[in-house]
């Protein structure tokens, strides 16, 4: 259902990750919301399938009961 993505896709969005938050570095301190930002990029981060972020942290995490 859920496909992996392959070496050079993960590498480059991790690269594009690194641009953005260097990008944003010189402004978080002038911006309202700077977790708002970093939380987009974090999740941009560890996302390496098209599954979404929540359900796959989810399932690491395992049953809460």
């Amino acid at each position: 259902m859920y496909q992996a993505y392959g070496l050079v896709k993960i590498m480059g969005r991790r690269a594009l990750v690194i641009l953005g938050y260097l990008a944003l570095l010189p402004c978080l301190p002038f911006i309202k919301q700077p977790a708002k930002y970093t939380s987009v990029l974090y999740r941009m981060w560890i996302k390496t399938s098209n599954k979404p972020v929540w359900i796959q942290r989810s399932e690491e995490v395992g049953p809460l009961y």
